[in-house]
């Protein structure tokens, strides 16, 4: 027996050299098979008294004798992750919520979770099923929400830290992450930080919020006509504020175009920086002006998804566009923006620290010089994603016919069950119930018929592998599934009765055996609430977003489908079962 550090796979290693079944082992271990399940995925960590009856059951299956009962323990005992300290959770939790007047139903909303199950949570009668990514979660609400001067004193008290350490959002973040465990886990990797964040993005609320007071240009310099000015690269927050400065007195209405090599070290990323970005470009947005932002993708997969977190609701506004450039200079390194009425264009040699210059002008003949550079740079790029709302519906059902008859395997991760297998009664039963009526109740009926056609029409040269998990009623009423009708951005919650989910899941389970190029994988793992991946492997990747608002959004790039697609099969694959 190999060694292994993570207690799932060791258990299943043993599973597959006694050639026994899951159900034999739990049976003989007197465990319950549905407890073993979550072992075994990483859902649920053994006690040792848990894991000392399994042990003893290895032993009973192991009629060649090939496994010394105290090396397994032994082995399975090492690899065992420490318990999460809930004690300790809950009492910090029940402070932080009773201190700072959290408003649970606000998030439970931002969460997706039920009001009741986080009250529960709160009072310690229950323990949330996988803490670490709970409490990120929440941190993140909280240092949204509850930012204020009383609410971040709290926090700087309860960890023995002084207040003015919070200089900037994420410093925050990281102290209610460090309050309210004993040590702050490592993220899972960045781009599941996105995925995340993606899940739970409103885009209203973006919207609404999005209208802060103006940004004080009040010390920004002001250029003088046709004037070019240069600065040293350690100025680039000065000279930004001019050129927005420069830019929101003018009168232009664009485009702004937008392109940057530097790394994110070189980049400054203050918080006032960064609130200068979000004016300057909500501002000129406000003036209706068009933006095209050329991403630099020849960097770490961590800095693109950074720029990407900051952008992406930028995007949803469909007016600002996303393109990628792999294009570089083996010397230098540039960063360009520019409208008709001033640019700002740095660059800088990558191997020199703080070596660099930054010009800014407003002399129309040089603005008109960077516009033509920012023009080819256009020319040479290429979309990086694809937005489809419900603006965009007719575009995103053209997208599906030309894609369905293309050939190759798709592959879609799914939290609630596929639509195209759901019987038009039991769909008809869950509108009702979820007082949906009328047109909009003719119009989900019919979209979701041409669905269905649509898949059948695919399945009949293409493979499709469908991965869902399968819910326990004590699952789903912890976490209830909401039905996924984004092909109708329908941006609303319609829940399911467990009696309804388990008719869709047999109707599926029917549909796979009826279908030949139809499969269905069994999986568990932690899955993103409010999102759906289809996968074309080579080609795209599409996320498809339920609600706040229904969207999907098509990446083409390879780095960052790829990215995602590793994530995909990190988080799940140790729960994975053909049905």
């Amino acid at each position: 027996m190999s060694t292994d550090n993570t207690f799932p796979t060791l258990i299943n290693r043993y599973i597959s050299e006694l050639g026994c079944t899951a159900k034999e082992l739990a049976n003989i271990s007197g465990i319950s098979e549905t407890l073993l399940s979550r072992y075994r995925s990483g859902q649920r960590v053994p006690t040792e008294e848990q894991v000392a009856k399994l042990v003893k059951g290895i032993a009973a299956l192991d009629e060649t004798k090939q496994f010394e009962e105290e090396k397994v323990l032994k082995e399975l005992m090492d690899v065992l992750p420490k318990p999460f300290p809930y004690d300790q959770f809950q009492a910090r939790w029940s402070s932080c919520i009773t201190k700072l007047h959290v408003n649970i139903a606000q998030m439970a909303r931002y969460l997706h979770y039920d009001a009741s199950y986080l009250s529960r949570i709160t009072s310690g009668q229950r323990h949330p099923a996988h803490p670490e990514q709970f409490i990120a979660n929440a941190a993140q609400f909280l240092a949204r929400y509850y930012n204020t001067p009383a609410a971040k004193q709290f926090f700087a008290s309860e960890m023995h830290v002084p207040l003015e350490s919070i200089e900037y959002d994420n410093d925050y973040e990281s102290l209610i992450l460090k309050f309210l465990m004993t040590a702050v886990p490592e993220t899972e990797k960045p781009i599941g930080d996105f995925l995340e964040r993606l899940s739970r993005f409103d885009f209203d609320e973006y919207m609404r919020e999005i209208h802060v007071e103006p940004y004080n240009f009040s010390n920004a310099d002001i250029l003088p006509p046709m004037t070019s000015r240069y600065y040293p690269m350690s100025d680039l927050f000065k000279a930004e504020k001019t050129f927005f400065n420069e830019v929101i007195r003018s009168e232009t209405k664009g485009p702004l175009y937008i392109y940057n090599q530097l790394t994110f070290k070189e980049n400054d990323l203050r918080e006032e920086h960064i609130r200068l970005w979000s004016n300057g470009v909500g501002s000129l947005l406000a003036r209706g002006m068009e933006i095209y932002v050329i991403h630099y993708m020849d960097r770490p997969i961590k800095e693109i998804v950074r720029s990407l977190n900051r952008w992406i609701p930028l995007y949803m506004t469909g007016m600002v566009h996303p393109f990628f450039s792999n294009q570089s200079s083996s010397t230098v390194m540039h960063s360009l923006i520019v409208t008709d009425a001033a640019a700002v264009y740095a660059e800088k040699i990558p191997s020199a620290e703080g070596r660099g210059t930054l010009l800014l002008t407003n002399d129309p003949k040089a603005t008109e010089y960077h516009l033509s550079k920012a023009r080819y740079l256009l020319t040479k790029a290429r979309p990086i994603i694809e937005f489809f709302d419900q603006s965009h519906k007719l575009d995103f059902q053209e997208f599906l016919r030309i894609e369905t008859s293309k050939p190759g395997i798709r592959r879609r991760i799914i939290e609630a069950l596929p639509m195209h297998t759901l019987p038009r009664s039991v769909l008809e039963r869950i509108l009702d119930s979820n007082f949906i009526r009328g047109e909009e109740k003719e119009r989900v009926l019919m979209e979701a018929g041409q669905f269905a056609r649509s898949m059948e029409v695919l399945l009949k040269e293409n493979q499709v592998y469908d991965e869902i998990r399968v819910l326990s009623k004590e699952e789903f009423e912890e976490r209830p599934v909401r039905l996924f009708l984004p092909n109708s951005f329908v941006s609303r919650d319609i829940v399911y009765s467990y009696e309804d989910y388990l008719e869709h899941l047999d109707s599926t389970m029917k549909y796979q055996e009826e279908i030949p190029n139809y499969h269905v994988h069994v999986r568990n793992g932690v899955w993103f609430n409010n999102l759906q991946f289809t996968i074309k492997e080579g080609d795209w990747l599409i996320i498809s977003k339920n609600s706040f608002p229904a969207m999907h959004i098509v990446f083409r790039h390879e780095k960052i489908r790829k990215a995602i697609e590793t994530l995909l099969d990190e988080r799940y694959d140790e729960g994975k079962k053909e049905s």
